[in-house]
């Protein structure tokens, strides 16, 4: 299942969340919902998707200690527009999401 498709089953997601902007084309935003702005995944076509340091780093997302362990084991960095981001594969996608929903709990 794609990465598209497990944040929209999650039911933790509000897709296209109309004022964040993709990060680069074939990005779709994923706001977490309740939660302050800057909380989004952004999942790309290219089977992966991205989430920003900053998201992490100001504990945005619930759990995010080990949200931020997990994503900084298993994910590449990027960087686009001066902000440092992960890639993690569909693979992972899963995981992360449970980690968001035990961070809510």
């Amino acid at each position: 299942m794609s990465a598209r498709q497990q944040l929209r089953d999650s039911g933790l997601f509000d897709e296209n969340d109309p004022q964040n902007r993709p990060v680069h084309r074939g990005a779709q935003c994923f706001r977490l919902i309740g939660a302050e702005r800057g909380a989004s995944i952004y999942a790309t076509d290219l089977g992966h998707f991205q989430i920003r340091e900053g998201a992490l780093d100001n504990g945005r997302f619930p759990n995010n200690a080990r949200l931020y362990e997990f994503v900084r084991t298993n994910s590449f960095d990027i960087s686009s527009n001066n902000a440092r981001g992960f890639m993690i594969s569909d693979d992972h996608i899963g995981e992360a999401i449970e980690i968001i929903r035990g961070g809510l709990e």
